[in-house]
């Protein structure tokens, strides 16, 4: 039996044993045990959407998140409500994949907002800066689904660029390298994108500035594939600016 046919079988096995304890936890009237076992459920099935029917386990995250949203409110369970929105945005920005791009990655951002309305910098620092990180790469795919309305792509962008930069406040080079790179990266990725909207040769300038902050804690040593791939784009963008300059 292969792992991956392995997971699928044990991530079945925990679903069906979430339906069993959610349904008892609702006959008891246990609302808030019912919810947190939804929660549970739809991280199931969102994990199980990488395996296997995609689309069908999607559709089946979103609904047992919201589910969970109706007991676990942003008033009375404000750290379950950001963990639900959070997922439940990371839902929406796979689905996004497979079909109603624009839509989808909107209601992905729209549940990213409602997490970070209890995620701050001063209670939930890592949290709030893994919001801010995904948010802005649904930014970024958002401003190339409506790359036609230059207006739109540029808002985006910014916005984009905004959350990663939040999320950097948090994730500093020296406690969290890994995060840091993985951050400046998609930082690069979205001055790369805005180049080719506004402001050419400053923002291809401003990429590279940016991919090379990830490539002083991402290493050929520590992760050779992620910093093979910063130096490839590196390379091409240094290469575009040439051209700008003759």
């Amino acid at each position: 039996m292969s792992i991956e046919h392995s997971k699928e079988q044990n991530l079945q096995k925990a679903i069906k044993g979430y339906q069993e304890v959610a349904e008892v936890f609702k006959r008891s009237g246990s609302f808030l045990e019912y919810s947190r076992t939804l929660l549970l459920m739809g991280n199931a099935y969102l994990s199980l959407s990488k395996i296997r029917e995609p689309e069908g386990d999607l559709e089946s995250a979103i609904k047992a998140y919201k589910g969970a949203l109706r007991t676990l409110t942003k008033k009375d369970h404000p750290t379950d409500y950001a963990v639900v929105q959070n997922n439940l945005g990371r839902a929406y920005n796979r689905l996004a994949q497979f079909r109603d791009k624009e839509d989808n990655i909107k209601l992905a951002i729209g549940a990213f907002k409602k997490a970070l309305t209890t995620r701050n910098k001063k209670g939930q620092q890592i949290d709030y800066a893994h919001t801010q990180n995904i948010m802005g790469v649904s930014y970024v795919a958002l401003a190339e689904v409506r790359d036609s309305k230059r207006n739109d792509s540029e808002r985006n962008l910014k916005l984009a660029i905004e959350a990663f930069k939040g999320a950097l406040t948090i994730f500093a080079k020296k406690d969290h390298q890994v995060e840091c790179a993985v951050v400046n990266e998609n930082l690069g990725n979205a001055y790369l994108v805005l180049a080719t909207v506004r402001d050419r040769k400053e923002n291809l300038e401003l990429a590279v500035q940016t991919y090379n902050e990830a490539l002083t804690v991402c290493t050929e040593e520590s992760n050779s594939e992620r910093h093979k791939r910063i130096m490839g784009i590196v390379d091409i963008v240094r290469s575009r600016l040439k051209k700008e300059h003759s």
